[in-house]
């Protein structure tokens, strides 16, 4: 259930011509490589990161350090539109 409402709010996020406040990293080398790519095509570029590495802590710490050094968490990518994010649902 989690993923599937949280694909159908992407979808529907994507479908308004805004970007959602999403951000995306992940190790190149990780076994779920192939499919975050596939998301990070409908993603603005600068809301997407990526390092060396697979599924482990050291990936995660430099994706961390990317992350906290951009302007993604600044509010300098936002626009003015932006879709509804899921439900408050517990899952």
């Amino acid at each position: 259930v989690f993923f599937r409402d949280n694909w159908t709010w992407m979808k529907s996020a994507l479908g308004t011509g805004a970007s959602p406040d999403l951000a995306l990293a992940f190790g190149e080398e990780d076994k779920f490589a192939s499919s975050q790519e596939l998301l990070a095509e409908a993603l603005p570029p600068a809301w997407v990161f990526r390092a060396p590495g697979g599924h482990r802590w050291p990936t995660w710490r430099a994706l961390w350090d990317k992350v906290l050094s951009s302007a993604v968490l600044t509010g300098a990518n936002q626009s003015a539109s932006r879709p509804s994010a899921p439900s408050g649902r517990s899952h």
